[in-house]
């Protein structure tokens, strides 16, 4: 069975004269019909009543989907809403992908008058890439574009209500990537959030450029429609590109030629982690060979200015590194690796801050602070936010004495690892995903949420 983690975390509003979503509710746990494969959470301003999370599952009679292979067939890109009373599915877009690898909402706020949830960037299994304007649930427009199944009841609040089938603002098709197909999507974070980076399975990796179309306008009913521009497209690993990181624009100092919008970090199936600038596809910008293990997340980090990756055999690696000084090589690598885990996921972290949030094979949900300018984390800094087991037939949630007694990648507290034998089995071939929405008047609590590939996902508040 496989799980699937994503951590969210968004800021407390700054105003309470509105009821939100963080005092609203703090947790829940609901079904998404399949495997987990891709969650984020869309973009949402202080005091909002509701946050919005974009899940992709994949169907549940799909045993196995082979990579670098197109799939075809329907598929279902999921959106919930968390807010007042439980999780509810608030929208399902109807595409014809077979599945849908990854799904990115673009940075940045809607107008206060729009009548959208913002833009979604999805990577579907028949190669294309998609941009969709996805409707705020709430708006009564969206009644013209649902697909109901059957005579529903007007006003029913059944999930074929919810059923609607988007024409995306903007596509781009395989044939224009000469055939890669897509495995993961990174919006630039930095204003105007215009460049939207794609990793693809034969080791490759396209940039386009996102606009609005001359002479579209946009309405409540007609969307804004949008413009890819391919920039590039050329190897960067010599196996599937599993997770891709733009370069944070703090790291860049005083330089004045923009490098945050051009350099990236890209890791996969490879002995490489390497830096890439758009503007020069002939070789990388800076390169560490290291040991023999796949590479499934990248995140970059401000102080100490480095990477950090998740291992497929149980470990967080962090390599010293500023690619504004351009070095020829990275001079420092420190892994953090415990016997509780598994392959490592995916991680993130806190944008500007100290706290990394990973998911791993036992799935469960860690967290440890990095301190400024130091490197050096104890195995006492690691603790555990959240997780499953199976048991028999069932997946249960852990309950908050199990997780004090765990202290993330190092197992239980005290030097007594979790056993991978028997009872506390955790379950088996996992692919976990993060992501993390800070505001700038977060109090410190964050949104978990937190998959399987039975389909339960878990809401909490952490």
């Amino acid at each position: 069975m496989c799980v699937t983690c994503t951590v969210v975390a968004a800021g407390r509003a700054a105003s309470s004269s509105s009821r939100r979503a963080e005092d609203s509710v703090e947790g829940g746990v609901f079904n998404v019909g399949g495997h987990v494969a891709a969650l984020d959470w869309a973009p949402s301003p202080n005091g909002a009543q509701a946050l919005y999370l974009a899940v992709a599952a994949h169907p549940k009679d799909r045993k196995q989907n082979t990579v670098g292979h197109a799939i075809g067939g329907p598929a279902l890109l999921q959106i919930w809403r968390i807010g007042e009373g439980l999780p509810s599915l608030a929208l399902a877009l109807c595409l014809q992908g077979g599945v849908v690898w990854d799904c990115k909402w673009q940075p940045g706020l809607q107008p206060s008058h729009s009548s959208r949830l913002g833009i979604l960037a999805v990577a579907q299994g028949d190669g294309h890439v998609s941009l969709f304007s996805v409707p705020n649930p709430g708006d009564a427009l969206l009644q013209q574009d649902s697909v109901r199944k059957g005579k529903g009841r007007a006003g029913s609040d059944s999930a074929s209500d919810k059923l609607l089938r988007l024409a995306p603002c903007a596509e781009a098709a395989p044939d224009s990537l000469s055939g890669s197909l897509v495995s993961c999507l990174e919006w630039l974070p930095s204003h105007p959030h215009d460049l939207l980076l794609a990793g693809c399975w034969d080791g490759r990796v396209a940039c386009w450029q996102v606009r609005p179309l001359q002479g579209s306008q946009g309405s409540a009913g007609s969307p804004e429609q949008l413009s890819m521009q391919l920039l590039i497209h050329f190897p960067v690993t010599d196996g599937p590109v599993r997770a891709l990181a733009w370069a944070p624009a703090e790291l860049a100092g005083t330089t004045a030629d923009n490098a945050h919008r051009h350099l990236f970090a890209a890791v996969g199936h490879s002995l490489y982690v390497r830096v890439w600038d758009l503007r020069d596809s002939f070789r990388p910008v800076l390169q560490v060979v290291l040991p023999q293990r796949w590479r499934f997340s990248v995140q970059w980090l401000h102080d100490p200015a480095g990477l950090l990756t998740a291992e497929d055999e149980g470990g967080l690696r962090w390599t010293s590194l500023d690619p504004f000084f351009r070095r020829d090589r990275m001079p420092v690598s420190s892994l953090f690796e415990g016997t509780n885990t598994g392959p490592i996921w995916s991680i993130h972290m806190q944008p500007g801050g100290e706290q990394v949030f990973y998911a791993g094979d036992n799935g469960e949900v860690g967290t440890f602070s990095i301190p400024r300018g130091d490197r050096y984390v104890s195995s006492d800094a690691h603790r555990c936010l959240a997780g499953v087991r199976q048991e028999g037939e069932h997946t249960r949630l852990l309950s908050a004495s199990e997780m004090a007694q765990k202290s993330g990648l190092f197992g239980r507290k005290g030097g007594q690892n979790a056993s991978h034998k028997g009872h506390e089995q955790a379950i088996h071939s996992v692919r976990c995903s993060q992501a993390i929405k800070y505001d700038q008047e977060s109090e410190g609590w964050a949104w978990l949420a937190h998959g399987t590939a039975a389909g339960i996902v878990h809401i909490k508040r952490v």
